[in-house]
């Protein structure tokens, strides 16, 4: 296919991912690069799953450090020139507006978000995670804001439509909340308020809660959870992984290091381009200790 058209960006993105899926890293990492590079010459869309994928390979590459320092920098230089913009307004009132926000205000996209919140995870940087995690919680709660309050929505989205979203995203947090085991104690109280509002047997709810288990010292009370959840979920999607990962975590945590690896190899060669693939990595290598 790239012989019959080398200027085909899809097939570039197919052979990244063909190479991923057999920890052919560097050569995906190129072909995904240059499927973004065609896509930037003629005129296409990089879409946000792309960009998580080139971080992701990034990471699978140079490690979960370097990746974390490279979005901390770009983070903080952004931040910086909006507190530079308004010192300036401040003491010589010379600016092009009156208020572009404050420096906080600029936060990475929320896949994005998750990336840097994954990197400092693997990392084990837990002042970045902590750091990355209060961004997440302030982008979930301002959607939230968002779909309450008719004024602050985009042209051509319901309310209905924002509200779902917003629910998705403070379900999320929840996740990437026991996930880091930061700031578990208000898991259980915000879980209560999604559940409220949403129909029955959504499986997001009960990994968080298993995995919360865990993160509580109930190794094996969270693993028998999550093994009754593999019945239920479907093969070859994302969840199944997450559910994988926590089985991983649950099994560590009881001593059994060799199903724990299984686990773990499972998750990192079923989805390698996804931030919950290059963690079961870290998590392996870790207990390789290789």
């Amino acid at each position: 296919l790239l012989l019959a058209d080398p200027l085909d960006p899809m097939v570039y993105l197919s052979m990244a991912s063909e190479l991923a899926d057999h920890g052919c890293f560097e050569q995906a990492d190129r072909m995904h690069d240059n499927a973004r590079r065609l896509l930037k010459k003629t005129g296409g869309r990089i879409t946000e799953e792309q960009e998580v994928e080139a971080l992701v390979l990034e990471w699978q590459v140079d490690g979960p450090a370097k990746v974390l320092s490279r979005i901390n920098s770009n983070l903080a230089k952004q931040r910086g020139d909006v507190e530079r913009y308004n010192t300036q307004i401040r003491d010589k009132h010379v600016g092009v507006v009156d208020d572009v926000g404050e420096a906080e205000d600029v936060r990475l996209s929320v896949d994005t978000e998750k990336v840097r919140l994954s990197t400092a995870i693997a990392s084990e940087n837990a002042e970045a995670a902590k750091a990355s995690l209060r961004d997440l919680t302030r982008s979930c709660d301002f959607k939230m804001k968002m779909a309450t309050e008719d004024g602050k929505r985009p042209l051509g989205v319901s309310k209905e439509a924002a509200m779902t979203d917003a629910q998705a995203a403070q379900l999320d947090l929840q996740y990437w909340r026991v996930m880091s085991g930061l700031e578990i104690d208000k898991v259980e109280a915000a879980l209560k308020i999604y559940e409220s509002v949403i129909e029955e047997g959504q499986p997001g709810p009960e990994i968080v809660r298993a995995i919360l288990k865990i993160r509580e010292g109930d190794h094996a009370g969270g693993l028998a959870q999550l093994d009754a959840m593999l019945a239920k979920v479907p093969e070859k999607q994302l969840i199944r992984f997450t559910v994988e990962y926590a089985r991983g975590l649950a099994l560590e945590g009881l001593g059994r290091k060799d199903e724990a690896m299984e686990s773990y190899r499972m998750v990192e060669r079923g989805v390698p381009l996804r931030p919950i693939g290059a963690i079961a990595r870290f998590r392996l290598e870790k207990l390789l200790g290789r």
